[in-house]
C-alpha cells in the first residue's frame, strides 16, 4: 500500500502537473500541498481528499484514500451520468508520457486509457440553458414621513 504522499506524487505525474499547477487545479493551498509532499503532514484531511476527488473524478476514491485498487476507477453504465456533466475533457485527461516519468507496463497503460475513453464517451451532454426572466421595475406607491413631534405625513400615488 502506497503512502498518501506517494499517491499524490503519482497523480501529479500521471496528469503531468507540477505542485503549483496541482494546487491551483484542486484549490488546495500550496503550503498544505507542500507539507503533504515534504512529509510534514503524515496524512491528508478529508477536505483535501474531497477537493482532489472533485477535481479528478476519474480517480478511484479507494486508491486515493486507502491506497487499494487501481488508480482510475471503472465506469459502469449504471452509475449516475449527471455527476460530471460540467467537466472539460482536456482538464481531466491531459496525461503526457515523457522520459522523465517512469513507464508503466503496457497492460496497465492500456487499461487506464480504456477507462479514460469510456469515461469521455459516457459523459452526458449539458442541459439546455434556461433564459432568466427579469421582473418589471418596482414603483413607489406610498411614502410616510414621521416627525419628531410624533406626527406624520403620507404621500401616495393618486
Amino acid at each position: 500500500m502506497e503512502e498518501e504522499k506517494v499517491r499524490i506524487e503519482r497523480l501529479m505525474q500521471e496528469e503531468n502537473l507540477n505542485a503549483s499547477q496541482f494546487a491551483a487545479k484542486t484549490g488546495i493551498q500550496i503550503s498544505t500541498l507542500s507539507h503533504i509532499l515534504s512529509g510534514r503532514n503524515k496524512g491528508m484531511s478529508a477536505t483535501v481528499m474531497k477537493q482532489i476527488l472533485q477535481s479528478f473524478p476519474s480517480i478511484s476514491s479507494d486508491w486515493l484514500i486507502l491506497g487499494t485498487g487501481p488508480m482510475y476507477r471503472q465506469i459502469s453504465h449504471s452509475q449516475s451520468r449527471d455527476l460530471f456533466s460540467n467537466l472539460d475533457e482536456t482538464d481531466c485527461y491531459s496525461t503526457v508520457y515523457n522520459s522523465e516519468i517512469p513507464k508503466k507496463n503496457d497492460q496497465e497503460k492500456e487499461s487506464n486509457q480504456k477507462i479514460k475513453e469510456s469515461f469521455i464517451e459516457n459523459r452526458p451532454t449539458l442541459p439546455p440553458i434556461v433564459p432568466i426572466v427579469e421582473k418589471p421595475p418596482r414603483k413607489i406607491k406610498k411614502i410616510i414621513v414621521y416627525f419628531d413631534d410624533n406626527s406624520f405625513q403620507e404621500f401616495s400615488e393618486d
